[in-house]
C-alpha cells in the first residue's frame, strides 16, 4: 500500500498529539482513526462528484432507460475511482460499500 505524504503527515500529527497529551501512542489506533476520517471524507467527496455529474449530464425526462443507465454508470465509475484515489486502509471495503449505498439513494 502506498501512503501519500498528506496521509503520512496526518498520521504523524495524531501520533504526536497523543504523546503531547501524556498518553502512550498506539500506531494501530492512530491508523484506524485516520482511516475512519479519511474514508468518511472520501465517501462524501465521491457522492458529491456523482451527484454533480448526474445533475450536469442527465436531462429529464430521458428518451430511454438506456440513457439513464449510461449516465449513471459513467458517474458511478468516476465516483468509485475518486473514492479509491483518496481511500486509506479500507481493506474490508466498508467505506466503499457505504459509497455504493449512498450514491444509490441519490438516483
Amino acid at each position: 500500500m502506498m501512503v501519500s505524504p498528506t496521509v503520512l503527515a496526518s498520521l504523524v500529527e495524531k501520533y504526536v498529539d497523543t504523546i503531547v497529551k501524556g498518553k502512550v501512542p498506539c500506531v494501530e489506533s492512530a491508523v484506524t482513526a485516520l482511516a475512519r476520517t479519511r474514508n468518511t471524507e472520501a465517501v462524501a467527496e465521491a457522492v458529491a462528484e456523482y451527484r454533480k455529474g448526474m445533475e450536469q449530464d442527465l436531462v429529464l425526462p430521458t428518451d430511454s432507460r438506456a440513457v439513464l443507465v449510461d449516465v449513471h454508470r459513467r458517474w458511478e465509475r468516476r465516483a468509485v475511482t475518486l473514492f479509491l484515489s483518496h481511500a486509506f486502509a479500507d481493506n474490508e471495503r466498508t467505506y466503499q460499500c457505504q459509497l455504493m449505498v449512498s450514491h444509490c439513494r441519490t438516483v
